[in-house]
């Protein structure tokens, strides 16, 4: 029964990962690409940062649902956590991905004065 129990749980916290990544890309990024379109005043930026936003989601998703699937000690759901370390090293990325666009924010905004 606990098993049963535990397929549930993961079913519904990978479905709910799922759709809170949906949301996130469909609903919020639109939101904040109008936020940063002034800040850039160019369209192939702003697309591109947008871009960035959406494979970073991406790859959050995908790696809850492999930690989920790992959770349940299956052996055969266990193939999966070999994503892990490709997973790992794009989010380990991610600070350094800031960080350019920190500079580019501070450099537009110098550029502008």
């Amino acid at each position: 029964m606990s098993e049963i129990i535990l397929w549930i749980s993961v079913l519904v916290g990978a479905i709910v990962a799922f759709f809170g990544g949906h949301l996130l890309i469909t609903k919020i990024l639109p939101r904040l690409t109008e936020l940063v379109n002034p800040i850039f005043k160019n369209d192939k930026l702003s697309h591109s940062f947008t871009f960035m936003l959406v494979i970073f989601i991406f790859v959050l998703v995908v790696r809850k649902i492999v930690l989920l699937l790992v959770e349940m000690n299956n052996p055969y759901l266990n193939v999966v956590s070999v994503l892990n370390p490709g997973l790992e090293v794009i989010l380990e990325f991610v600070p350094y991905v800031q960080w350019v666009f920190v500079a580019i924010i501070i450099a537009h905004a110098l550029k502008n004065n």
